[in-house]
């Protein structure tokens, strides 16, 4: 883990460490800084979410390796309160696209059965993902001397 930001100016993306971040007020001001001047940042997530994305891979993988037409049990991509789900081939089946989205009650949609998990684990790293987002763009608007609720309306859905 990083003390501080690990590049000099313009010599290329300076990195940070999110649990660095979360737990000292300086990083989260040199992120934020290093974020107004440059655009960008590295962040290195915990550990933990490294793992659960890699599951998340590793079920998609195995969703993938099902026979076409029960890959097809998922629905053509369609809209479903404002997101796309679904799923779709392109070019012969060369391109494939699986789109599961986190249902704010708990859950996905859609809910492939097999792999039985991957549903459940994307929602799940989509939770994780989510909250890390909501904190970062808090922070961000703190530095700005903003409402973190001028920021959090983005990611907040309607209604």
């Amino acid at each position: 883990a990083s003390s501080g930001a690990r590049a000099a100016p313009n010599s290329g993306p300076r990195c940070f460490s999110w649990p660095a971040v979360v737990d000292d007020a300086k990083q989260r001001s040199l992120l934020c800084e290093a974020l107004a001047a440059d655009g960008y940042v590295v962040l290195g997530i915990p550990e933990a979410l490294g793992w659960n994305i890699a599951a998340v891979q590793d079920l998609a993988e195995e969703f993938f390796a099902l026979p076409r037409d029960e890959r097809c049990t998922m629905g053509r991509l369609r809209l479903y309160r404002d997101k796309v789900i679904g799923y779709r081939e392109l070019g012969g089946g060369t391109a494939r696209f699986l789109e599961v989205h986190a249902l704010s009650g708990g859950g996905a949609i859609p809910r492939p059965k097999r792999p039985k998990t991957l549903a459940k684990e994307a929602a799940k790293t989509y939770l994780e993902l989510l909250s890390m987002a909501r904190q970062l763009l808090a922070w961000l608007a703190v530095h700005i001397g903003a409402p973190p609720d001028a920021l959090l309306h983005c990611l907040d859905e309607a209604g």
